[in-house]
């Protein structure tokens, strides 16, 4: 059986949850790209395709559910992914804010190699890419 390859698109703006995103999905033979604001992972996103975005709630420039709302709605291929909220908010409200908005699931911070697996698992297989 082939493993196959993950573009994972991480929307972080902290240095050691990028790190910790680095080391768990590195361990799941997944290629990460780190997008610092709301607006560059907007950016990245429409540039390439990423297989799974994970995206802090909690942004410099705007909210990650502003961040997934503004994607959705200039780049239809993303709802069709799994967009994963990573978040330190433990609550039913925001974790439903963060669904009606667009998310896909919702995890609350640490990062750990479970919930990176749990993450992956969610997502449809990869098409040929070619």
């Amino acid at each position: 059986m082939t493993h196959e390859i993950r573009h994972v698109l991480m929307i972080e703006d902290c240095q050691i949850a990028q790190k910790v995103g680095k080391f768990v999905f590195g361990k799941l033979d997944c290629v990460l790209d780190i997008a610092n604001s709301g607006q560059a992972g907007i950016e990245m996103a429409q540039k390439h395709h990423y297989s799974l975005l994970v995206v802090d709630v909690g942004l410099p420039d705007m909210s990650g559910i502003e961040t997934i709302e503004r994607l959705l709605k200039t780049n239809a291929k993303y709802k069709q992914q799994p967009i994963i909220a990573l978040t330190a908010h433990n609550d039913e409200d925001y974790r439903k804010n963060c669904l009606s908005a667009g998310f896909t699931s919702y995890f609350c911070k640490p990062l750990t190699l479970d919930a990176a697996k749990e993450m992956i698992s969610a997502q449809p297989s990869a098409k040929d890419s070619l």
